[in-house]
């Protein structure tokens, strides 16, 4: 009876947060394109909408996953650890797993805010902040190699494997059929947009896969 109550209480947990994540990022996604909206981007364009929807997924799961790793307290209330321990423990790995989404979706919403001669951004500035964002996610990519666990080590091998596997065969399908006249150019913001959209969506099948999506009972 009580196990029956503790999972009933998971799953609640677990649904509120999958609720409230659905709603900051409703609200975030709002507020990204009141602020820049048709001034500086063309909603009718389908690779800069792409583009701006995953470059805003990307910073807030960083921006979440960093208020977590900051206030062990507060994180251990949406974050799917234990408790408070559990994220002191690991913060070290987790901070820089926030920080590496924020230069993702940095580096995608600075792509999409600039190229244009309306754009927010000039092709100078838009260079030299994608650039810090790649040379950030090189050097936390080196910090983090052969780090955490067994289990952690292979959801990174899983993941990486299956997003190559999936871009090779999207943008790779794709590009035959441009050559074959069956299918117009890959655009720019498609492809990057495209290879961040589908490491993610890999990285979340990696980890559901292994059951560590699974609500923690408590």
């Amino acid at each position: 009876m009580n196990d029956t109550k503790s999972e009933r209480s998971a799953m609640s947990r677990s649904l509120g947060r999958a609720l409230l994540g659905a709603v900051v990022g409703a609200v975030g996604t709002a507020l990204l394109l009141a602020l820049v909206g048709e001034r500086y981007i063309d909603l009718d364009d389908g690779a800069a909408m792409l583009t701006l929807a995953v470059g805003a997924i990307y910073a807030l799961i960083g921006l979440a996953v960093g208020v977590g790793a900051i206030a062990p307290g507060a994180g251990a209330r949406f974050l799917n650890v234990e408790d408070a321990d559990e994220v002191r423990e690991d913060r070290p790995r987790i901070a820089l797993g926030a920080l590496s989404c924020l230069l993702v979706g940095l580096f995608l919403l600075t792509l999409v805010l600039s190229g244009g001669s309306g754009s927010l951004l000039s092709a100078q500035a838009a260079l030299v902040i994608a650039s810090f964002c790649v040379l950030g996610l090189v050097a936390i990519a080196l910090r983090l190699r052969g780090g955490g666990d067994e289990m952690s080590q292979q959801v990174g091998r899983e993941a990486s494997s299956l997003a190559m596997s999936v871009t090779t065969l999207v943008f790779g399908g794709w590009a035959g059929l441009w050559h074959l006249g069956y299918a117009g150019p890959i655009q720019p913001l498609v492809l990057v947009s495209g290879f961040a959209a589908i490491q993610l969506l890999a990285s979340f099948w990696a980890i559901g896969r292994k059951g560590l999506m699974a609500p923690r009972f408590r």
